[in-house]
């Protein structure tokens, strides 16, 4: 080999090691695979580069962290014990399953990540809880145990990571360091749920899937002063309700929140309160599946300072429960300091023929009104759709002394903030109607009252492939500029971001049909 990789620096040669740990680690090869290289069952990965040189081997045998975290990937308790003299005393990545597991159960003290497979022996389970493992950092459990609903207690006093799948597992004393915990199918009971969390003081990620609590909830609360993110995924919104009501956590917790049942939605804003109230929320975007209120720029994860989400995760969306959750909305959220909003109505209401007696249009357009009428410090407002809603519209037109959003300076148009419906679509939206009178009228009462809007922005991420985005692009051209030169607003612009393909490009029922070509011997 070239005397220059031969002779390359033996710091260098270690961050070459254990980068090609994390990018090629050892792997069970595909059946394909294994067909091609004549039953070969693994790829060794970064192991094959110790077999370059006799220096770079001597360096890659003494990187004992790399190999103490394949420690058991080969299914050979010999190759197990060769690797566990290379790692020499430091902790163990360990997975609790298969042929090796009488080995694994014999080290588990010296593990520090540890991954027990489903269905794991008796034997194994005795030893896993009644065995002290102060190295264990990091524990997944994936449907371990032969009965899901029984429970056992872990004494693990360093865990800082816990991810439970079908499995119930509670701790044997105060874990001080555990910051994250992850159940998935949730088979706790309401007081296992309690004392679990009682014993996490420092948890800062709760992420909660599936489930449902047998039982009621003792009279507890628990306090978690350090939770940053709670993440619950449920069929039924009161899974969430019963377990937050007995929850103290800190107004900056960003909860996101998804369902597949509508609850009652005035329970559950009250649920929230204490987060729905935080001052410093300035985002809030209602759609026709939910509502998002958040705190400054997302970070490059998408998370936010704070915030609360929900999402009705469903083939329709809230019908006329919207309604509910506009009123709910003002009555609950710190509306002073909302600088940021976005509107779409659920499609049972945008679909709605305007009749100031029908008492369902008359409560949608009294709780729009009130909303907007609150949102005083609201300056930029973006209107979701194809088309934005007539009904959104006329809720922008002063009536009397009620200026709604009296400070809005922006109003955005088209596609800004995609809903569930919107992102799940299974057929092609109907033709673009604007109601590009109503909008000029909407326009022009808002100079006259005094609250003139200085900027009209076309937005969002449009596909070139559906039909709607040459027909906004035909109707902005002409409309737009005809709302600047009658001095409705004084600058419009197209923001659009135009991508070639979107998600819905994969829906079949979208695609259009493929014509067989001339000459085809598809017969």
């Amino acid at each position: 080999m070239a005397k220059d990789l031969a002779n390359l620096p033996a710091d260098v040669l270690s961050e070459l090691f254990a980068q090609a740990s994390c990018t090629d680690p050892p792997r069970r090869l595909d059946r394909q695979e294994q067909r091609r290289l004549r039953g070969k069952k693994y790829s060794l990965g970064w192991i094959l580069m110790t077999h370059v040189c006799r220096r770079w081997r001597v360096i890659g045998l003494d990187l004992a962290p790399l190999w103490a975290a394949i420690i058991s990937f080969f299914p050979s308790p010999s190759v197990a014990d060769e690797l566990l003299a290379r790692s020499r005393d430091c902790g163990l990545t360990l997975e609790l399953r298969g042929q090796l597991e009488p080995w694994i159960i014999q080290h588990i003290h010296r593990a520090s990540k540890l991954e027990v497979g489903s269905l794991i022996s008796s034997d194994s389970r005795d030893v896993l809880t009644s065995t002290s493992l102060p190295a264990l950092h990091c524990l997944t459990m994936r449907r371990s145990f032969d009965d899901i609903q029984t429970s056992s207690r872990i004494d693990a006093p360093n865990l800082r990571k816990v991810s439970l799948h079908e499995t119930v597992m509670l701790f044997a004393s105060i874990m001080h360091q555990l910051t994250t915990l992850e159940i998935i199918h949730v088979y706790y009971t309401p007081q296992d749920m309690i004392d679990t969390l009682t014993h996490l003081p420092s948890l800062e990620h709760l992420k909660l899937y599936g489930g449902l609590w047998t039982g009621s909830f003792p009279q507890t609360t628990v306090h978690l002063p350090h939770l940053a993110r709670c993440n619950v995924h449920a069929s039924s919104a009161q899974f969430f309700t019963d377990l937050w009501e007995h929850v103290s956590a800190p107004p900056t917790v960003t909860i996101r929140l998804v369902t597949n049942d509508v609850p009652n939605v005035s329970h559950l804003f009250k649920v929230l309160r204490p987060q729905l109230a935080y001052a410093s929320h300035d985002c809030l975007i209602v759609y026709s599946s939910g509502f998002s209120l958040t705190c400054g720029e997302p970070d490059a994860e998408g998370h936010h300072i704070a915030g609360v989400d929900w999402l009705f995760a469903s083939g329709i969306d809230l019908g006329r429960a919207f309604i509910d959750m506009i009123e709910q909305i003002r009555l609950h959220i710190a509306v002073a300091s909302i600088r940021h909003c976005e509107l779409e109505l659920s499609s049972e209401l945008k679909y709605l023929q305007f009749d100031d007696a029908d008492p369902v249009i008359k409560r949608l357009g009294d709780a729009i009104g009130a909303l907007s009428g609150v949102l005083s410090s609201t300056t930029a407002l973006a209107l979701q759709g194809f088309e934005p809603d007539r009904t959104l519209l006329r809720a922008l037109s002063p009536r009397g002394t009620s200026i709604p959003f009296p400070n809005l300076r922006t109003l955005y148009l088209g596609k800004n903030q995609s809903s569930w419906v919107g992102r799940h679509r299974v057929g092609p939206e109907p033709a673009v109607t604007t109601d590009w009178s109503l909008v000029e009228v909407t326009l022009k009462a808002r100079k006259i009252a005094g609250v003139p809007l200085h900027h009209l922005v076309l937005a969002g991420e449009w596909c070139i492939r559906e039909t709607q985005t040459q027909a906004w692009t035909e109707q902005w051209a002409q409309h737009s500029i005809q709302c600047r030169d009658l001095d409705l607003v004084k600058e419009v612009k197209d923001e659009r971001t135009l991508v070639t393909k979107c998600e819905t490009c994969d829906i079949p029922e979208l695609e259009p049909p493929e014509l067989e070509s001339e000459g085809s011997d598809e017969d």
